[in-house]
């Protein structure tokens, strides 16, 4: 009996103290916690309160989260919440969506319509699992307005460009990047078994990607059974780490290191990820068409950013074999669509729970230097 109570009373104060048993525990947490902020302009220990952005919303409800006692892991890279993330279809209250120049039609009663759209990127927190009969996923967000209810509508026709990731948190202490093989993109899972000097390794993985022209080119990590965009840039690492490159496991599929750098840096081995990328090539006779990307896709950079063309040469493959392809990141031929430069490493990186959430680079003017 004196056990039992015990029992019961220890029960009690894991609970008033916000125990944090499990994710589903927090993420109902940060859902409360962001719908009680509707009105106010929100920032973030992180950034110093010295902004009101979108990230900071999010970023607020994780250090209130962890005030109350919730441990929550340190994530991947600035918009990479969380090793996990969940199709938008199984989204929970508590989650972070990420968007990427997010673009939909809103239709209004008296049958007019107009457009909401996002920046490039975009940050707000899932507040009420998808309703499938609508389409719609409820968010909390802010910026430019102050924190408020927003419905976005990923699979409806309304939706015009741009993608999202939700990510999922979690209270359980996440494996360091270096542990296991290198994650391969959800989309290419079905088709493999489960998978267990910088200015140097850039050098050769250049050359090496070059060398591959005309090829289609495999990698390990799918155990060569296909010859996508990725596996040209997975293939690039598993050659240049089988020459003796110790090149550190990524943070998760399409974030191939903890390090960027602007397109204006950039240099020969680093990899380009981008996503729903358009732009306009106009042709000599004077015509033009459109060169895109799908939601993803990977290529190598060959060569420093051209200044005077605004052109990053990289090769790439899929649906066409390894070329040389070109992007304008600056110019006015891009349409739509982001990309992110990633600088790999040869030194060992820190476990993702080390150090403060690392702070969106646009940030960083405001704030003191708060990263690893």
């Amino acid at each position: 009996m004196a056990l039992a109570r015990v029992a019961v009373l220890l029960c009690l104060y894991l609970a008033c103290d916000g125990a944090t048993a499990s994710t589903s525990s927090l993420g109902d947490y940060m859902s409360s916690w962001v719908k009680s902020q509707q009105g106010k302009r929100v920032g973030s220990d992180a950034t110093h309160h010295r902004q009101t952005e979108c990230w900071d919303l999010a970023m607020a409800a994780i250090e209130h989260a962890k005030a109350k006692g919730f441990s929550i892991p340190r994530g991947p890279s600035s918009y990479v919440w969380s090793s996990e993330t969940v199709s938008y279809k199984h989204a929970q209250p508590g989650d972070i969506v990420q968007f990427v120049s997010w673009k939909e039609k809103v239709t209004h009663p008296d049958g007019s319509w107009s457009t909401h759209s996002t920046g490039s990127h975009h940050t707000a927190v899932v507040t009420s699992a998808w309703n499938s009969k609508t389409c719609g996923l409820q968010v909390e967000e802010q910026n430019p307005s102050p924190v408020h209810q927003g419905v976005y509508h990923p699979c409806s026709a309304e939706h015009i460009s741009g993608s999202m990731v939700v990510y999922r948190l979690s209270t359980a202490v996440q494996e360091s990047f270096q542990e296991g093989g290198w994650p391969v993109p959800a989309e290419f899972q079905e088709h493999v078994e489960p998978i267990a000097s910088t200015s140097s390794l850039g050098d050769y993985m250049s050359s090496w990607v070059k060398s591959q022209q005309g090829k289609r080119v495999g990698s390990d990590a799918t155990h060569h059974r296909q010859t996508e965009c990725w596996d040209l840039a997975m293939a690039a690492i598993e050659h240049a780490k089988a020459k003796g490159f110790s090149i550190p496991r990524g943070p998760s599929s399409y974030v191939w290191s903890s390090e960027t750098v602007s397109y204006k840096h950039a240099q020969p081995g680093d990899i380009v990820q981008f996503v729903s990328w358009k732009e306009k090539v106009t042709h000599p006779d004077g015509s033009w068409s459109t060169h895109s990307t799908g939601s993803h896709h990977t290529a190598v950079v060959t060569s420093a950013w051209n200044s005077k063309t605004c052109g990053l040469q990289v090769e790439e493959q899929n649906p066409s074999p390894v070329h040389q392809g070109e992007y304008h990141p600056c110019s006015a031929e891009h349409i739509s669509g982001s990309m992110v430069v990633y600088r790999l490493s040869t030194s060992v990186q820190r476990s993702v729970e080390e150090a403060t959430w690392p702070v969106p680079a646009e940030f960083q003017a405001h704030t003191e230097s708060i990263l690893v």
